[in-house]
């Protein structure tokens, strides 16, 4: 049988592919694990839900600035700062991205992908039981922004 030929309702495939729901339990959301280099603190900025959208533009500009000048003195092959953003805060960054490419008029680059993060569920009722370990997939995308 194949969804082509009408026989299997594609919403109810959808649906029997979710994972069963834990109750009785707090969700601990953690974090996607990224490998920290000092070179990319200039380079690279997260979005976060909370950060202010005027404030991480401030950043970013900052940044910008930063950068040209020393690409300028160095002749650095870097030529873009990346922005990050994942789940609800894609929005952000796309506003951001047009922002940057609308207003002042800098070339942008996006680039979309998804990664793996895990979710610990902690047991309130039956404290002696570990916690579960669940592991599920995140959007994210990437915005450049190129130097002028």
């Amino acid at each position: 049988m194949s969804i082509k030929e009408g026989n299997i309702n594609p919403k109810s495939l959808k649906l029997s592919l979710k994972k069963p729901r834990i109750t009785d339990s707090k969700i601990i959301k953690h974090a996607p694990v990224r490998q920290f280099k000092y070179s990319n603190l200039q380079k690279k900025y997260y979005i976060k839900s909370s950060t202010p959208f005027i404030s991480s533009l401030k950043h970013i500009d900052k940044k910008l600035v930063k950068l040209e000048s020393i690409t300028n003195k160095q002749k650095s092959k870097q030529t873009y700062i990346s922005i990050f953003g994942m789940g609800k805060t894609i929005e952000k960054v796309l506003n951001i991205g047009l922002h940057y490419q609308d207003e002042k008029h800098y070339r942008i680059e996006t680039l979309t992908g998804s990664t793996v993060v895990l979710d610990e569920f902690e047991n309130l009722k039956d404290f002696e039981n570990e916690n579960i370990l669940r592991k599920r997939e995140l959007s994210g995308i990437e915005i450049r922004i190129y130097f002028k």
